[in-house]
C-alpha cells in the first residue's frame, strides 16, 4: 500500500488523471473457449521500466508521455499525464459505517482517543471469551483500515496480539477504537495538488514499552511532501 499512497501523492502534486480498474476473476470458476495470455498478446507494445523496489510497478514510455501502471491483487491503478485541479483525499467512511453496522455497537458513547493513556494490555488479563469469532472478525477488519488511518495502527497492532485467546479485557479495548472511529469516520488522507515532491521520515521510540518482553516500541512516519505515505 506505500507504493500506492506514494503513487496518487505523485499523482495529486503533478496534476495527472489517475484510473482504477477491478478485474474479475471469472476465468476461475468457468470454462474457457478464448486464449489467456500470460503476458501481453503479439502486437501490443510491453510495458518497460519495471521498478526494482516494487515489482508490482511499470513505466511505459512513447512520445506521446508516460503511463504507469501498479498492480495490487486483482486492482490496476493507471495514471498518466493529465491536467486536475483538485488533489486526491483517501477516505474509508463507508467501510466504517458498515463496520459499526456489522459489530452491532450499541448506545451512541464515543471516544476522545482510540486507547487510553499508559494503557498496557497483557495476554493473561480478563476472562476469555466464550465465542472469540466476533473479536477476530472485528480486528481483521480494523486491519484493513488501518491503509487510510494511522491514528488507529498502533492500538489495532496491539489488539492483533491476542487474536488466539482474546479476553474481555481486550474485547473492551477494541469497543474503544470502535467508538473513536464512531466519532471520526468522516476522516481522511489528503494528497494534495500543491505539495513539493520532498521525501521526509520521522521514527521515535519509546524505553522498554513491551510489558512482556521489555523490548522498546518503534514508530515512524514518512511523507512524500505534505502527504503521508507509510507508518
Amino acid at each position: 500500500m506505500t507504493s500506492i499512497r506514494a503513487l496518487i501523492a505523485i499523482v495529486a502534486a503533478q496534476q495527472w488523471s489517475l484510473y482504477h480498474l477491478d478485474v474479475k476473476n471469472t476465468f476461475l470458476h468457468g470454462d474457457l473457449h478464448e486464449e489467456v495470455y500470460m503476458q501481453p498478446p503479439p502486437g501490443l507494445p510491453h510495458l518497460s521500466g519495471q521498478s526494482e523496489a516494487d515489482h508490482a510497478m511499470f513505466v511505459h514510455t512513447s512520445s506521446r508521455g508516460h503511463t504507469i501502471l501498479l498492480l495490487y491483487v486483482d486492482d490496476m491503478v493507471i495514471t498518466g499525464i493529465a491536467y486536475g485541479p483538485r488533489g486526491y483525499l483517501l477516505s474509508q467512511q463507508k467501510y466504517i459505517s458498515d463496520l459499526l453496522a456489522r459489530a452491532e455497537l450499541t448506545g451512541d458513547q464515543i471516544a476522545d482517543t482510540p486507547i487510553q493513556l499508559h494503557k498496557k494490555l497483557a495476554p493473561d488479563t480478563g476472562e476469555l471469551l466464550e465465542n472469540p469469532t466476533r473479536y477476530r472478525e472485528i480486528v481483521g477488519a480494523l486491519v484493513y483500515l488501518t491503509i487510510s488511518r494511522p491514528d488507529i495502527a498502533f492500538v489495532v497492532h496491539v489488539v492483533s496480539q491476542f487474536v488466539q485467546s482474546p479476553t474481555s479485557i481486550h474485547y473492551v479495548a477494541v469497543l474503544r477504537i470502535l467508538r473513536y472511529l464512531r466519532d471520526t469516520s468522516s476522516r481522511a488522507l489528503l494528497f494534495s495538488s500543491t505539495s513539493n515532491l520532498q521525501l521526509r521520515a520521522f521514527t521515535d521510540s519509546n524505553w522498554a514499552g513491551d510489558i512482556r518482553d521489555r523490548r522498546s516500541i518503534t514508530g515512524f512516519c514518512v511523507f512524500l511532501g505534505d502527504t503521508l505515505i507509510s507508518w
